[in-house]
């Protein structure tokens, strides 16, 4: 029997040699590389193979990074960083959650007001508008 096939969906860098995994089967998982990759020569560095798109979700969380400041808790920020080695990684991560949520949600509601609207107007070619009996054109 041949195990099921779990393909990895992003890799994003928390540390130095440590990445945090996603997989198509919903987990997530942070491996650290660093005691895997000292035990190799550049040979067989050269030699590995990363699936094409995995190397795509690798380089889309790589795009052009720009310094902000933020005014945070002191003491929530030195809690985060007691927790995380990255902490902008974090942030980030956390913001484009809530980036993903707030365009869901927009989709949401336009999707919304387009089944509205056309039941509104189905209504009105059946029925007609309530304006109708008054209009003067």
């Amino acid at each position: 029997m041949t195990p099921a096939t779990i393909n990895m969906v992003t890799a994003e860098q928390v540390g130095d040699f440590r990445h945090r995994l996603k997989f198509d089967d919903g987990t997530e998982q942070t491996v650290d590389f660093k005691p895997f990759l000292t035990h190799l020569n550049a040979t067989q560095i050269s030699g590995m193979r990363i699936r094409t798109n995995v190397m795509k979700s690798i380089q889309s969380n790589q795009t052009r990074k720009h310094a902000v400041n933020l005014t945070l808790n002191e003491d929530l920020v030195s809690q985060a960083k007691g927790m995380a080695n990255n902490l902008s990684g974090v942030v980030e991560q956390l913001l484009t959650d809530y980036v993903q949520k707030q365009n869901q949600t927009r989709q949401e509601k336009i999707h919304n007001a387009a089944v509205v609207t056309q039941a509104w107007n189905n209504f009105n070619e059946q029925c007609g508008s309530f304006a109708d009996e008054y209009s003067t054109l």
